[in-house]
């Protein structure tokens, strides 16, 4: 594996931080009330997408902006029949044998597979195939877009991990020559793992920075598990890497999305309500987490006794009025077979990690509360693991989402409690914390030793918004 190693490192530090009334049952789940009048509905290819006939378009920039309820689209309840959004083996493979018969109608552009990682069965069987021609296999690390280290100032304060901006998700679609108005890109993730958090974070750049998502698909289940008997359809190495011939832009497109995202002093405003009638606030960190029995780590490694330890937010608990809805609710990870990566033994390792099926995707979002319209705000500890409740809320089932991007990470820090170094977080009178019964259900303060230093995010203590980082993502889309 040292060849893989070698290739790996050569692109890993670019790529980690580039891409970092309600219908009947049986509609797409896309609402139109509170935020759009009227809609129509259009059937592309094998998903059905709600556009609304209303969309806000700019006259000067001729930038359509689009709210969540009309990204939303509905899948197929047989992923088979997908032609873009989760798909699945069988289809991908009858891509990669001849594209230019069987690739969705519409699409001229080429195949590009993007695949997280290595398949485990040998240096004979480690990649899809590709004739480099109109099919490419590009390999990106299997920690995708995540990449904690990676900072914006949102106006009150840093977020780690934040949504890339418009300048790094160019190099990222430049770096591998991909034409954004043509091509289609389909993920995979080599080996089923908890990786697919970071590759749904990829997905999801993409998706905000407004990507066709006519020409966005994701493999579901590894390559490992969907290939374990077909392992001489792999091939040993991925499609080199291209020269630069083109320079594209995101922007392009003519697309703004920036409404998938929330920030925080929106979601503040949220939380404190009594009736959030029209939003369903969705925890996807884990149980232990959203009940405060586990500490959700932050970005550092520079706490305890020594300052070399791994830090953690400021204190414990969730969001108030979030539901706690494990990403992991919606993977199958029971279905292992065989022992797929070689570790001597087979467990939940070696499952698929596909998307459940459509049915028993849209039982759990009903088990969970949800009522099939509501604007879902997802969150989690860093932004990933939402990302993956996101992709089967919205290209799934066909329902609105934003995304707190600040997730935990900032929420949990915004406090009066004092950091590893002992100094105060925030004051007692400050009106970003966040640890008051009106935000949060706190469930207690983490010890101040193992506490992320509060110098990470530059805290602006007179800020009233929050809304500096999609200013600069909508001027980027206008060219400003």
């Amino acid at each position: 594996m040292t060849a893989y190693k070698r290739y790996f490192s050569s692109i890993t530090a670019v790529t980690l931080i580039l891409f970092t009334g309600c219908g009947s049952n049986e509609s797409s789940g896309v609402t139109t009330s509170e935020i759009i009048k009227a809609s129509n509905s259009v059937k592309v290819n094998a998903l059905e997408v709600k556009e609304s006939a209303s969309t806000n378009v700019s006259t000067k920039d001729k930038i359509r902006v689009y709210s969540p309820q009309e990204i939303a689209m509905k899948s197929h309840c047989d992923y088979n029949d997908n032609s873009y959004g989760v798909i699945t083996a069988k289809t991908l493979k009858k891509w990669i044998s001849n594209w230019k018969k069987n690739r969705p109608k519409g699409v001229d552009g080429r195949l590009v597979i993007l695949q997280a990682g290595v398949v485990p069965f040998g240096k004979e069987a480690a990649f899809l195939p590709h004739n480099d021609k109109d099919v490419l296999v590009y390999a990106i690390p299997a920690g995708g877009a995540c990449d904690p280290s990676y900072k914006r100032f949102d106006g009150m304060s840093e977020t780690p991990g934040a949504m890339v901006s418009g300048e790094r998700i160019d190099r990222n679609i430049n770096m591998f020559q991909i034409d954004p108005k043509k091509d289609f890109i389909v993920f995979a993730v080599a080996n089923g793992s908890t990786a697919i958090r970071e590759i749904t974070r990829t997905w999801w750049s993409l998706v905000y920075w407004g990507w066709d998502l006519k020409r966005l698909g994701f493999l579901n289940g590894s390559v490992a598990y969907n290939f374990v008997n077909d392992k001489e359809f792999l091939v040993a190495n991925p499609s080199p890497m291209p020269k630069p011939t083109h320079e594209y832009h995101m922007r392009d497109l003519k697309t703004d999305r920036t409404a998938l995202h929330i920030y925080i002093d929106e979601m503040k405003k949220i939380a404190s309500m009594d009736n959030r009638k029209g939003f369903f606030i969705a925890d996807a960190r884990g149980t232990a987490e959203y009940s405060g029995e586990k500490k959700s780590k932050s970005a550092s490694k520079v706490c305890g006794v020594n300052h070399d330890q791994q830090c953690y937010t400021s204190f414990r608990g969730h969001i108030r009025g979030a539901v706690d809805f494990p990403y992991t609710d919606l993977l199958v990870m029971d279905d292992a077979k065989c022992d797929l990566n070689g570790d001597g033994k087979i467990d939940k390792h070696d499952a698929s990690f596909k998307f459940k099926s459509y049915y028993d995707m849209k039982m759990i979002f009903k088990e969970k509360g949800y009522n099939g319209c509501d604007t879902i705000l997802a969150y989690c500890r860093t932004g990933r693991k939402a990302t993956v409740l996101a992709l089967s809320a919205l290209t799934i089932l066909g329902y609105p989402v934003r995304m707190y991007d600040g997730s935990w990470m900032q929420w949990g820090m915004m406090s009066e409690g004092a950091d590893t170094n002992g100094d105060q977080i925030l004051p007692s009178s400050s009106a970003l914390r966040t640890d008051i019964d009106k935000y949060s259900v706190v469930i207690g303060y983490n010890n101040q030793i193992d506490v992320e230093p509060r110098s990470t995010y530059n805290f602006n203590l007179d800020a009233t918004s929050s809304r500096k980082i999609v200013e600069e993502d909508r001027a980027y889309l206008r060219g400003k």
